[in-house]
């Protein structure tokens, strides 16, 4: 088992007999200290940051270059349907983000069969792991998060940006000698949040090879799921300062869920919805104000006791507990979106239909 801690890493064998005793590393042999400046201990810089020592410092910093997409290993159906799932549960689901996680699953499953003495390596597993999280997301071709991260209000926020690349310098020594199972592993990497996008979708294929080369098939699931039905730990993570950019029009009527979740700050949250026809919100009151806008279709707006007729293009404030209500009046999906200050719902809630949410009231 992989522990991280404040002070060390504690490395418990697995059922491998040369793995069978506790080893305690200490964080500094990682991490620089919280009292030191940063790219003391094991790092170096590179840019305007620091990566690990052993990993090579790319033209402009310590951006990747280009990954070249080797030959197709032949994904089958089931990998579609997990690689449509997975963008799917990581919101991540437009077909441009769909198809580089097709390029980082191929490059992936091909690389593991035909080349595995590159995962024995913990430079080069470092290095392949960030080709492909480039083309997971492009923004990653800058390496590591530069970035903070927040668990969420009242929680302290997730490993500074400037100890990530000497905390991943142990991770990938861990995943290199197999030091911790595939499943502990992913938790750790889950938690040091390395990437500031495509976190899961990385992690996810770094699991499946982890699987692989303990001499299993690849993987026909997701991850486990260490967080059970409380997820607050993970998807606080989504809690972020980082600025968010899409074409919230298009995301809108794409989205067919009755409520999903789009983005979450300390302050303020986006949230794509679609009603069915005669399908309502129901009448609540929330203690933060509320602004809804319209996208396609036809509605009925009752806020404060007064009602509103409203088409596409069309807005609604609500104020803070004032009661109010929204019904589709039309014959197609009321698509919309809205804003909460601050946010209404934990980060990544998907409810798929109105039952869906109702349950988890």
């Amino acid at each position: 088992m992989l522990r991280h801690s404040k002070d060390a890493y504690t490395i418990r064998g697995t059922s491998r007999k040369r793995f069978q005793r506790v080893k305690e590393v200490s964080l500094s042999d990682f991490v620089p200290a919280g009292d030191e400046e940063p790219g003391s201990g094991d790092d170096q810089p590179c840019g305007e940051h620091f990566i690990s020592k052993d990993m090579e410092c790319h033209e402009g910093g310590s951006e990747v270059s280009e990954p070249v997409i080797p030959e197709s290993e032949g994904l089958t159906e089931m990998d579609l349907l997990l690689i449509h799932d997975q963008a799917r549960l990581q919101h991540a689901d437009s077909p441009e983000q769909i198809q580089g996680l097709t390029d980082a699953w191929n490059a992936a499953k091909y690389s593991v069969k035909n080349s595995p003495e590159i995962f024995e390596d913990p430079e080069k597993t470092e290095n392949f792991a960030l080709l492909i999280a480039s083309l997971i997301e492009p923004r990653n071709k800058k390496g590591y998060r530069r970035v903070p991260v927040t668990f969420g209000p009242g929680k302290p926020p997730a490993m500074d940006a400037e100890q990530v690349p000497g905390a991943m310098q142990g991770l990938w020594r861990a995943f290199s000698e197999q030091i911790a199972d595939p499943d502990e592993w992913y938790h750790e990497f889950e938690k040091i949040h390395p990437l500031e996008d495509g976190n899961g979708r990385l992690g996810d294929i770094m699991w499946k090879i982890a699987k692989v080369r303990q001499g299993e098939e690849w993987p026909t699931t997701h991850p486990p799921d260490f967080f059970g039905s409380d997820k607050s730990e993970y998807t606080a993570a989504l809690v972020t300062d980082e600025g968010f950019v899409t074409d919230i029009g298009g995301a809108s009527k794409r989205n067919t869920d009755f409520r999903r979740v789009l983005w979450t700050g300390k302050n303020m949250q986006l949230v794509l919805m679609s009603l069915k026809p005669g399908e309502e919100i129901g009448k609540e009151v929330h203690e933060l104000s509320q602004f809804l806008r319209i996208e396609e279709g036809e509605a009925k707006a009752i806020v404060g006791g007064e009602e509103y007729i409203l088409k596409a293009e069309d807005a609604v404030i609500v104020p803070e507990g004032v009661e109010h209500n929204l019904t589709n009046t039309g014959h197609v999906d009321l698509k919309l979106y809205s804003i909460y200050t601050p946010p209404q719902h934990p980060p990544e809630t998907v409810h798929e239909t109105k039952e869906d949410a109702e349950d988890d009231e």
